[in-house]
Protein backbone atom coordinates (compact mmCIF):
# COMPACT_ATOMS: atom_id res chain seq x y z
CA UNK A 1 0.00 0.00 0.00
CA UNK A 2 0.90 3.55 -0.57
CA UNK A 3 1.34 6.32 1.78
CA UNK A 4 -1.98 6.63 3.88
CA UNK A 5 -3.05 10.10 4.91
CA UNK A 6 -5.56 10.06 7.51
CA UNK A 7 -8.37 12.85 8.01
CA UNK A 8 -10.21 13.10 10.89
CA UNK A 9 -12.91 15.59 10.81
CA UNK A 10 -13.81 17.51 7.68
CA UNK A 11 -12.83 20.41 9.22
CA UNK A 12 -10.06 19.42 11.36
CA UNK A 13 -6.82 18.89 10.16
CA UNK A 14 -6.77 21.82 8.06
CA UNK A 15 -3.05 21.79 6.77
CA UNK A 16 -3.57 18.96 4.86
CA UNK A 17 -7.88 19.13 4.19
CA UNK A 18 -7.24 22.57 2.50
CA UNK A 19 -4.99 20.62 0.37
CA UNK A 20 -7.08 18.03 -1.02
CA UNK A 21 -9.61 20.54 -1.32
CA UNK A 22 -10.45 20.81 -4.91
CA UNK A 23 -7.70 18.82 -5.99
CA UNK A 24 -7.41 18.48 -9.90
CA UNK A 25 -7.60 15.66 -11.59
CA UNK A 26 -4.59 13.19 -11.60
CA UNK A 27 -3.19 10.47 -13.48
CA UNK A 28 -3.48 6.79 -11.86
CA UNK A 29 0.54 6.94 -11.04
CA UNK A 30 -0.24 10.17 -9.49
CA UNK A 31 -2.44 9.04 -7.03
CA UNK A 32 -1.98 7.50 -3.48
CA UNK A 33 -3.90 5.86 -1.04
CA UNK A 34 -6.11 8.44 1.18
CA UNK A 35 -7.89 7.60 4.30
CA UNK A 36 -10.97 10.57 5.44
CA UNK A 37 -12.81 10.03 8.18
CA UNK A 38 -16.77 10.34 6.78
CA UNK A 39 -20.28 9.95 9.28
CA UNK A 40 -17.70 8.87 11.63
CA UNK A 41 -16.00 5.89 9.48
CA UNK A 42 -11.97 5.96 8.23
CA UNK A 43 -12.65 5.15 4.78
CA UNK A 44 -10.11 5.45 1.65
CA UNK A 45 -9.78 7.16 -1.29
CA UNK A 46 -7.31 8.06 -4.18
CA UNK A 47 -5.51 11.46 -4.18
CA UNK A 48 -3.22 13.04 -6.03
CA UNK A 49 0.24 12.67 -4.32
CA UNK A 50 1.18 16.19 -5.09
CA UNK A 51 -1.56 17.64 -2.91
CA UNK A 52 0.17 16.44 0.20
CA UNK A 53 3.20 17.86 2.00
CA UNK A 54 3.88 18.56 5.94
CA UNK A 55 1.89 16.23 7.44
CA UNK A 56 2.88 13.76 10.60
CA UNK A 57 3.73 10.50 10.07
CA UNK A 58 3.36 6.73 11.71
CA UNK A 59 3.15 3.42 11.56
CA UNK A 60 3.86 4.10 7.57
CA UNK A 61 0.52 6.04 7.51
CA UNK A 62 0.48 9.54 6.81
CA UNK A 63 -1.61 11.93 9.00
CA UNK A 64 -3.65 15.37 7.89
CA UNK A 65 -2.71 16.47 12.02
CA UNK A 66 -1.75 16.15 15.42
CA UNK A 67 -5.58 15.87 15.91
CA UNK A 68 -5.79 12.42 13.20
CA UNK A 69 -2.74 11.00 14.59
CA UNK A 70 -4.41 11.19 18.13
CA UNK A 71 -7.47 9.65 16.75
CA UNK A 72 -5.75 6.96 15.17
CA UNK A 73 -3.79 6.05 17.88
CA UNK A 74 -7.25 5.76 20.31
CA UNK A 75 -8.26 3.38 17.68
CA UNK A 76 -4.64 1.36 17.33
CA UNK A 77 -4.51 1.12 20.97
CA UNK A 78 -7.18 -1.78 21.56
CA UNK A 79 -8.76 -3.85 18.82
CA UNK A 80 -12.59 -4.45 19.24
CA UNK A 81 -12.75 -8.36 19.16
CA UNK A 82 -16.50 -8.33 18.42
CA UNK A 83 -19.04 -5.88 17.07
CA UNK A 84 -22.55 -5.02 17.09
CA UNK A 85 -24.65 -6.26 14.04
CA UNK A 86 -25.35 -2.40 13.45
CA UNK A 87 -22.13 -1.74 13.12
CA UNK A 88 -21.23 -5.05 10.77
CA UNK A 89 -23.78 -3.20 8.58
CA UNK A 90 -22.24 -0.15 8.51
CA UNK A 91 -18.38 -1.64 8.36
CA UNK A 92 -20.12 -3.71 5.09
CA UNK A 93 -21.27 -0.40 3.71
CA UNK A 94 -17.76 0.72 3.81
CA UNK A 95 -15.92 -1.84 2.47
CA UNK A 96 -18.36 -2.89 0.01
CA UNK A 97 -18.20 1.60 -1.64
CA UNK A 98 -14.54 1.66 -1.40
CA UNK A 99 -14.00 2.22 -5.07
CA UNK A 100 -10.29 1.18 -5.13
CA UNK A 101 -11.22 -2.20 -4.48
CA UNK A 102 -12.19 -4.11 -7.55
CA UNK A 103 -14.96 -6.06 -6.36
CA UNK A 104 -16.51 -5.81 -10.00
CA UNK A 105 -13.18 -7.90 -10.75
CA UNK A 106 -13.78 -11.17 -9.58
CA UNK A 107 -11.29 -13.39 -11.37
CA UNK A 108 -8.49 -12.64 -9.57
CA UNK A 109 -6.98 -11.14 -6.96
CA UNK A 110 -9.10 -12.12 -3.57
CA UNK A 111 -5.72 -11.96 -1.96
CA UNK A 112 -5.11 -8.27 -1.87
CA UNK A 113 -9.00 -7.56 -1.90
CA UNK A 114 -9.20 -9.49 1.45
CA UNK A 115 -5.98 -7.46 2.45
CA UNK A 116 -7.26 -3.74 2.04
CA UNK A 117 -10.44 -4.98 3.77
CA UNK A 118 -8.68 -5.99 6.49
CA UNK A 119 -6.54 -3.14 6.90
CA UNK A 120 -9.59 -0.65 6.96
CA UNK A 121 -11.24 -2.08 9.54
CA UNK A 122 -8.32 -2.53 11.79
CA UNK A 123 -7.89 1.78 10.59
CA UNK A 124 -11.52 1.80 12.25
CA UNK A 125 -10.61 -0.49 15.08
CA UNK A 126 -11.91 -3.55 14.34
CA UNK A 127 -10.03 -6.99 15.11
CA UNK A 128 -9.97 -8.89 12.01
CA UNK A 129 -9.15 -13.04 10.95
CA UNK A 130 -9.18 -14.33 7.04
CA UNK A 131 -10.60 -17.25 6.31
CA UNK A 132 -8.63 -19.61 3.14
CA UNK A 133 -10.88 -22.12 1.31
CA UNK A 134 -8.88 -24.29 -0.78
CA UNK A 135 -11.01 -26.43 -3.36
CA UNK A 136 -12.43 -26.49 -7.00
CA UNK A 137 -14.45 -23.41 -6.35
CA UNK A 138 -16.93 -21.45 -8.70
CA UNK A 139 -19.18 -18.86 -8.03
CA UNK A 140 -21.76 -17.56 -10.21
CA UNK A 141 -21.38 -13.80 -10.94
CA UNK A 142 -22.92 -11.33 -12.97
CA UNK A 143 -19.14 -9.57 -13.33
CA UNK A 144 -17.52 -12.58 -15.09
CA UNK A 145 -17.83 -12.74 -19.08
CA UNK A 146 -18.78 -16.17 -18.65
CA UNK A 147 -21.59 -15.45 -16.16
CA UNK A 148 -19.03 -17.38 -13.05
CA UNK A 149 -15.41 -17.47 -12.15
CA UNK A 150 -13.59 -20.44 -10.80
CA UNK A 151 -10.59 -20.46 -8.24
CA UNK A 152 -8.36 -23.21 -6.44
CA UNK A 153 -8.55 -21.00 -3.31
CA UNK A 154 -10.87 -18.20 -2.12
CA UNK A 155 -10.04 -15.57 0.77
CA UNK A 156 -11.79 -12.89 2.55
CA UNK A 157 -11.68 -11.68 6.18
CA UNK A 158 -14.14 -12.50 9.12
CA UNK A 159 -15.39 -10.41 12.00
CA UNK A 160 -16.84 -11.63 15.09
CA UNK A 161 -20.46 -9.92 15.45
CA UNK A 162 -22.76 -10.24 18.14
CA UNK A 163 -26.34 -11.92 17.40
CA UNK A 164 -29.44 -11.20 19.15
CA UNK A 165 -28.84 -13.79 21.70
CA UNK A 166 -26.20 -12.66 23.37
CA UNK A 167 -24.29 -14.95 21.33
CA UNK A 168 -21.43 -14.36 18.64
CA UNK A 169 -20.67 -15.30 15.39
CA UNK A 170 -17.69 -15.05 12.92
CA UNK A 171 -19.39 -13.28 10.07
CA UNK A 172 -17.08 -13.13 6.60
CA UNK A 173 -16.82 -9.96 4.54
CA UNK A 174 -16.78 -10.42 0.93
CA UNK A 175 -18.48 -7.97 -1.44
CA UNK A 176 -17.27 -9.53 -4.36
CA UNK A 177 -19.72 -12.32 -4.08
CA UNK A 178 -22.02 -11.75 -1.56
CA UNK A 179 -24.28 -8.79 -0.66
CA UNK A 180 -23.69 -9.05 2.72
CA UNK A 181 -21.81 -10.37 5.80
CA UNK A 182 -22.58 -14.04 6.27
CA UNK A 183 -21.01 -16.94 8.39
CA UNK A 184 -19.01 -19.53 6.63
CA UNK A 185 -21.30 -21.95 5.38
CA UNK A 186 -23.03 -19.44 3.37
CA UNK A 187 -19.84 -18.13 2.05
CA UNK A 188 -19.01 -21.35 1.46
CA UNK A 189 -22.56 -22.74 -0.15
CA UNK A 190 -21.63 -19.54 -3.12
CA UNK A 191 -18.23 -21.65 -4.08
CA UNK A 192 -19.19 -25.17 -3.75
CA UNK A 193 -21.27 -28.30 -2.22
CA UNK A 194 -18.56 -30.26 -0.87
CA UNK A 195 -18.58 -29.50 3.06
CA UNK A 196 -14.64 -28.55 2.86
CA UNK A 197 -14.25 -29.34 6.50
CA UNK A 198 -11.66 -26.99 8.81
CA UNK A 199 -8.07 -27.92 8.57
CA UNK A 200 -4.11 -26.62 9.70
CA UNK A 201 -2.98 -24.96 7.01
CA UNK A 202 -0.41 -27.75 6.56
CA UNK A 203 -3.14 -30.23 6.07
CA UNK A 204 -5.23 -27.53 3.33
CA UNK A 205 -2.21 -27.54 1.27
CA UNK A 206 -1.55 -31.57 1.64
CA UNK A 207 -4.44 -32.57 -0.02
CA UNK A 208 -6.50 -32.32 -3.50
CA UNK A 209 -10.28 -32.30 -1.15
CA UNK A 210 -12.06 -29.14 -0.33
CA UNK A 211 -10.79 -27.77 3.19
CA UNK A 212 -10.56 -24.37 4.92
CA UNK A 213 -8.43 -22.47 7.57
CA UNK A 214 -8.20 -19.35 9.85
CA UNK A 215 -5.10 -17.13 10.16
CA UNK A 216 -4.58 -13.90 11.25
CA UNK A 217 -5.41 -10.58 9.63
CA UNK A 218 -1.64 -10.35 8.27
CA UNK A 219 -1.43 -13.68 5.92
CA UNK A 220 -1.65 -12.87 2.45
CA UNK A 221 -1.42 -15.32 0.19
CA UNK A 222 -2.37 -18.82 0.95
CA UNK A 223 -0.32 -21.51 2.37
CA UNK A 224 3.01 -20.57 4.27
CA UNK A 225 4.96 -19.36 5.54
CA UNK A 226 2.15 -16.16 5.26
CA UNK A 227 -0.19 -18.20 7.37
CA UNK A 228 2.31 -17.66 10.44
CA UNK A 229 2.38 -13.82 10.13
CA UNK A 230 2.00 -11.70 12.85
CA UNK A 231 2.44 -8.13 11.87
CA UNK A 232 1.59 -6.10 7.95
CA UNK A 233 4.90 -6.96 6.06
CA UNK A 234 5.69 -4.32 3.52
CA UNK A 235 6.52 -6.41 0.58
CA UNK A 236 2.52 -7.28 1.19
CA UNK A 237 1.41 -4.21 1.30
CA UNK A 238 3.23 -3.10 -1.97
CA UNK A 239 2.14 -6.14 -3.80
CA UNK A 240 -1.46 -5.62 -2.57
CA UNK A 241 -1.14 -1.82 -3.58
CA UNK A 242 -0.61 -2.99 -7.14
CA UNK A 243 -2.90 -5.91 -7.08
CA UNK A 244 -5.81 -3.43 -6.78
CA UNK A 245 -4.46 -1.06 -9.14
CA UNK A 246 -4.26 -3.59 -11.82
CA UNK A 247 -7.44 -5.33 -11.30
CA UNK A 248 -9.59 -1.48 -11.09
CA UNK A 249 -7.35 -1.46 -14.92
CA UNK A 250 -8.84 -4.67 -16.01
CA UNK A 251 -12.52 -3.42 -14.24
CA UNK A 252 -12.41 -0.44 -15.55
CA UNK A 253 -12.03 -2.18 -19.17
CA UNK A 254 -14.99 -4.17 -18.66
CA UNK A 255 -16.75 -1.04 -18.28
CA UNK A 256 -17.22 -1.27 -14.49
Amino acid sequence: MNRLAVLSRPLAGLLCAQLLLGAAPARADELIRVVELARDVLRVVDRPSGELSDCPQADGFTFASQAALTEYRQHSRSLRSTISSTEAARMWELLASSEHIPFRYPDDGCYARAHEMSRILELNGIYSRKVFILGDLRADTPYAPGGSVDWRFHVAPVVNVLKPDGGSVEMVFDPSIMTGPVPFEEWRARMTSAPCPQSTVEEAMSTRSCNHYFTERFAYMDGLPDANATAWQPSDLSSSDATLREYLEAQRLRGY
